[in-house]
């Protein structure tokens, strides 16, 4: 496939993933970022488009507001691990929509499980936390009222939410 009949079929899946999804509470962020904002986080998905090939690999995340880390932490389950999706694509709309509609359904019955999981801050700052020591660190400051603004703003900034 063209890169430029690549480029524009991604972009018809980027556009479906969220009638498939179905959840009113995210939005597009940056342009492979969907979006829900909490107070003190950002539930994410991204939407990796290989090189190689005509095909999305999806990863879920969850950024603290107040982390100054400078780019999105993938520290959440992705569709690697997961061999029945198939996240290819061409220019034909029946792949488009069977390779937007596999996503949606990934977020469906993977990621929101996941992001439930993870919903309460107090879950976030356990052992078991997917965010690192850095994040955690960071969500306690914020949740002691010591968020930094400069970093709030630069992780909306990064990913689509400012």
């Amino acid at each position: 496939m063209d890169p430029k009949t690549k480029r524009r079929s991604a972009e018809q899946v980027r556009k479906l993933v969220l009638r498939p999804w179905a959840n009113p509470d995210f939005r597009r962020g940056r342009s492979t970022f969907w979006i829900r904002e909490h107070e003190h986080t950002i539930d994410f998905m991204h939407l990796h488009l290989f090189r190689a090939s005509p095909a999305f690999r999806v990863h879920f995340g969850i950024r603290v507001l107040n982390d100054p880390f400078p780019a999105p932490a993938l520290n959440g389950p992705h569709s690697d691990a997961y061999s029945n999706l198939y996240l290819d694509f061409s220019d034909n709309l029946n792949h488009v929509n069977r390779c937007a509609g596999e996503i949606g359904a990934f977020c469906v019955t993977v990621g929101e499980p996941w992001f439930h999981k993870w919903s309460q801050p107090s879950d976030l700052l356990s052992a078991e936390s997917p965010l690192d020591h850095q994040a955690k660190e960071a969500l306690r400051q914020a949740l002691a009222g010591a968020s930094d603004p400069e970093c709030v703003q630069a992780s909306r900034r990064l990913l689509g939410a400012a």
